[in-house]
């Protein structure tokens, strides 16, 4: 044989063999990135994976436990049964601690895995196989509102609901009480029954219960005590005179912070931007700072333990917006003063239209239910607007469809043709991006709310050709929602 061609052979050879390697360390990249971690046995799972900086000892954390009957008896009993669950409460009330006992605690190894919140978007999510098939499969989910965020959620939700022969995974998931749970329910919708199949609220305790429990740990009970088991142990105390004695530029940056949360303009669960608490407190509070004092600012803040500081990034213990930082600020007047200030940032805009729409969705109140709706409209205008967004790319596509979305809510109590109308053309937009191949998961969600539209405007004009042009909406739909595929999605379609 030449030796030219016996080269090529080798070569040949060498490489097949480095594109399946390729292939396979492609893929734990990924994985990688879309999880926290993988298929971790809970005998190996470590309080920070569930409740980070929480875990320190200087944040509060103790190996004492104070058990709660009603919840992490249901909590595992749940396990046992395989029984998906959602733990309930305010900050502070024990959510994650009560799941990581139990996780320790269950009588046989568990295999937990957890998604990243920042990467739940990706169309094509991986569930990464696991050799230990005979163990029970935990989807852990701190903090579902915060998932629920992002388009592709539901999808995730499906892969994990459907039961083979070889896996059975159990849901287990967090959210804060009152506007959190709401949303939650809007969000899933026809899915919350399945994902949310116990849901456990954590109530507070009495004094007399605190004073035990502290004693019982080893601690003194402190001054400030609100009834959730976790200001017995977290630092409030010192956290909240700590932040009596800030000056008021330090008090400006934190109530920035706390403005841009109840928006919903961070990233993750608690990430915030710096440029945009520094617009904030420029506008609203005419701070005018140079670079180094704002970076002296922020040590200052980092110094005291109320902030970290990574990069860009101001990071905060979200119970500090509850219980530390004292400004009452009215919800929808924030909205509307903050609205203003994000005029040339899109991905702001779009966070507090997505808030905004959680809001719409959860009130009852006509009035309200306007409000909001007009600020998510208002919110995705102004983001179509003054983004450098592409018509072709899926941030373009997902403010016209969050559009849609704000116009048949507005339909629901006024001017229902002219909405109905408006959410259609939005819709119909957003799916010129969000197309079957491109997008399936999108289209089919995009084609859903399109059906709903037509359906909504059939109660008050041209009935018969309105519930056609519906039913053919949800039929496109039904082309990516299979019954063998997505039977939660299945079914609410053919609902």
């Amino acid at each position: 044989m030449p030796l030219n061609i016996g080269v090529a052979i080798a070569k040949g050879l060498v490489g097949l063999v480095k594109y399946p390697i390729s292939l396979v360390s492609d893929h734990f990249r990924r994985l990688k990135k879309l999880y926290d971690f993988t298929w971790k046995s809970s005998d190996d799972l470590l309080s920070k994976d569930l409740l980070g900086d929480r875990a320190e000892e200087k944040r509060g954390f103790r190996e004492f436990y104070y058990s709660r009957e009603g919840v992490d008896d249901r909590l595992a009993e749940c396990l046992n049964q395989g029984k998906n669950a959602l733990i309930v409460g305010t900050p502070l009330a024990g959510k994650s601690r009560a799941v990581y006992e139990a996780l320790k605690k269950h009588s046989e190894t568990l295999d937990i895995i957890k998604p990243n919140i920042g990467e739940i978007s990706n169309e094509d999510f991986l569930i990464p196989g696991r050799m230990t098939t005979w163990r029970k499969g935990i989807l852990l989910l701190n903090d579902i509102d915060e998932y629920l965020k992002h388009d592709s959620f539901k999808r995730l939700i499906d892969q994990y609901l459907k039961n083979d022969f070889y896996n059975k995974y159990i849901i287990v998931s967090t959210c804060r009480a009152k506007g959190s749970l709401d949303s939650v329910r809007v969000k899933l919708d026809g899915m919350f029954s399945a994902v949310c199949q116990d849901v456990i609220q954590i109530s507070k305790i009495s004094n007399e219960s605190a004073v035990k429990v502290a004693k019982d740990a080893g601690i003194e009970k402190p001054e400030y005590f609100d009834g959730n088991i976790g200001s017995i142990f977290y630092p409030l105390d010192t956290m909240r005179a700590r932040y009596a004695t800030c000056d008021e530029e330090r008090k400006c940056a934190l109530k920035s912070l706390k403005r841009l949360y109840l928006a919903g303009i961070y990233e993750g669960s608690n990430r915030f931007t710096r440029d945009r608490v520094i617009l904030i407190c420029q506008s609203l509070r005419s701070m005018k700072l140079e670079e180094f004092a704002w970076n002296t600012l922020l040590t200052k803040l980092q110094h005291d333990d109320l902030i970290d500081v990574s990069g860009e990034d101001i990071l905060i213990e979200t119970a500090y917006f509850e219980y530390v930082i004292e400004d009452a600020i009215d919800i929808l007047d924030n909205f509307k003063k903050l609205l203003p200030l994000f005029k040339n940032d899109a991905g702001a805009l779009y966070m507090l239209g997505d808030r905004a729409d959680d809001k719409c969705a959860a009130s009852q109140d006509a009035a309200h239910i306007v409000a909001f709706g007009e600020l998510t409209k208002a919110a995705m205008l102004a983001a179509l607007n003054t983004s450098t967004w592409e018509t072709s790319s899926p941030d373009y596509a997902k403010s016209r469809s969050l559009l849609g979305t704000a116009h048949l809510r507005l339909a629901n109590v006024s001017e229902k043709a002219s909405n109905c109308r408006l959410a259609i053309a939005a819709y119909e937009e957003a799916l010129k991006v969000y197309t079957l191949e491109g997008f399936p998961m999108n289209y089919a969600m995009t084609r859903n709310h399109l059906g709903n539209a037509y359906s909504t405007l059939a109660e008050v004009e041209e009935k018969a050709s309105n519930c056609r042009l519906a039913i053919a909406a949800y039929e496109e739909a039904l082309k990516v929602r299979t019954l063998e595929d997505f039977p939660m999605q299945c079914a609410m379609t053919r609902n």
